[in-house]
């Protein structure tokens, strides 16, 4: 039929282009049109057409792995006016029930022989059209296995903040994780979740904003949440210091080890709401005599923080080794 009217087009065309007028064109028109009628009202015309197919039912604790065929060669015979409708593009859509045509192989591979579906097929496009034959003959389907996995969620500041300025305690995202149901293979390397960046106003006290997640833009993942709500506080930050005591380790028994400095100057900063928390006991500062043991020619201790509380920052102090005497009891 489409060779027929590629044939019947061409001799318009050279009609249309010897002495145009417009009555000419006008009757040339009405006789396409009373012609197209006239054909397409007729039975019997055989096309092949490409459908595209949704798949429906698929099983909720698993995904395809690779892409199914999402097109299918399908032959009908049916009216012409028929045939024209199927042959727009996406003007019909063919969907197949996976788990109906599903079928399984001794190697555990799903397919569906798309012979066994063509009364299923004709019912979609209705009782005017005959479906002859489907291509391919077989579809076969890559299944795999959903699991679900609760990744933290990841805040993105960007810009730097004022000297002065820092954001107080941890920022408070609701919700802090999100759940992400997808195979196996690809859930074992996703390990957190990023925000959107968001360069915050630091001048406030607290700022609150809802922020859109950077999510993976694939078919087989899905996501429980697609924003986060995150709540920041600010505060202005002191620099401060203290005399902390230093802690002598590992002494020999028998012997008494005496340092020179006994203390260390420690500087710091704090939060203004944290200033008062602060004390020397919050700090552990050592020098550890296991690490000179008989070495003569060793005249310094050299110190370690090892203790501090995780509201202070910027922590240094002097000095950062020590003489010692070691003294028999």
């Amino acid at each position: 039929m489409l060779t027929k009217i590629k044939n019947i087009w061409n001799r318009i065309v050279e009609f249309t282009t010897e002495g145009n007028t417009p009555m000419k064109i006008f009757f040339l028109v009405l006789a396409i049109f009373l012609w197209f009628l006239t054909k397409l009202s007729k039975d019997g015309y055989t096309q092949t057409i490409d459908f595209p197919i949704s798949y429906k039912n698929l099983s909720s604790d698993q995904n395809f792995g690779v892409k199914p065929l999402d097109n299918l060669k399908v032959t009908v015979t049916a009216e012409g006016f028929n045939i024209l409708r199927y042959v727009l593009p996406n003007f019909v859509k063919l969907k197949v029930d996976v788990a109906d045509v599903q079928r399984k192989t001794r190697d555990g591979r799903s397919y569906w022989l798309t012979s066994n579906s063509l009364d299923n097929i004709a019912a979609q496009l209705g009782p005017e059209v005959q479906v002859r034959s489907i291509l391919p003959d077989t579809v076969f389907f890559d299944f795999q296995k959903l699991s679900k996995k609760k990744v933290p969620i990841v805040l993105q500041l960007e810009g730097d903040l004022p000297p002065s300025r820092i954001v107080y305690k941890k920022p408070v995202l609701k919700p802090d994780s999100i759940w992400v149901s997808g195979p196996n293979s690809r859930l074992a390397v996703i390990n957190e979740i990023k925000t959107t960046s968001w360069a915050a106003n630091a001048n406030k006290d607290s700022v609150t904003k809802k922020l859109p997640l950077k999510l993976f833009d694939e078919e087989n993942l899905k996501f429980s949440q697609k924003e986060v709500q995150v709540k920041l506080r600010f505060t202005d930050v002191t620099e401060s210091s203290l005399e902390v005591p230093i802690s002598v380790l590992n002494i020999p028994e028998g012997y008494e080890l005496k340092i020179f400095p006994p203390d260390v100057k420690l500087n710091y900063h704090v939060a203004i709401p944290d200033y008062n928390k602060v004390g020397k006991g919050d700090f552990e500062i050592t020098a550890d005599y296991g690490e000179v043991g008989n070495k003569l020619d060793k005249q310094y201790l050299k110190l370690v923080l090892r203790t501090r509380p995780d509201y202070v920052d910027y922590i240094s102090f002097e000095p950062k080794r020590v003489e010692y005497l070691l003294i028999a009891k």
